[in-house]
């Protein structure tokens, strides 16, 4: 299980305090699951184990043999390890990712420029998002006409 430590490392430093880009946390997420999903798709690290066992591999000493069902039970395990750990990560985050991602206003880099038609309505979506996370009954009666 050692090929997903990295990618959950990287990840993590997505969250991490100081380095936090509201903008890069759900393309981090993304990306996280896609390399899981070919971490399990491709089975390297179980074709390096079938050969790091052989006679002349790197654990050829230690008298360890593969059979077909060992190799089988391996795959099983790490397409079940990533398919729990994508879940993980999408039901952490699936509730919350709107609301982060409104966070991304904040960002002076993604500020329109002035006079611009995308700046007079710059980041109305994301305060509607935010509005409705943190306050929701004052969204609702924003959406029924009332203040």
């Amino acid at each position: 299980m050692k090929a997903v430590l990295p990618e959950l490392a990287a990840l993590s430093k997505a969250f991490q305090r100081g380095t936090v880009n509201f903008g890069h946390i759900v393309p981090a997420i993304n990306h996280t699951t896609q390399k899981l999903t070919k971490i399990a798709q491709e089975e390297t690290r179980i074709t390096q184990l079938q050969v790091d066992v052989q006679e002349s591999g790197r654990l050829g000493t230690c008298d360890l043999q593969s059979n077909e069902y060992e190799v089988h039970v391996l795959r099983n395990l790490l397409r079940n390890y990533v398919h729990a750990l994508k879940q993980n990560i999408t039901l952490r985050s699936k509730d919350s990712m709107p609301a982060v991602s409104a966070f991304n206003m904040f960002n002076p880099t993604a500020i329109p420029n002035l006079g611009t038609s995308e700046f007079t309505s710059y980041g109305c979506k994301e305060m509607a998002t935010l509005t409705k996370q943190y306050f929701p009954n004052n969204a609702k009666q924003m959406q029924n006409g009332r203040s």
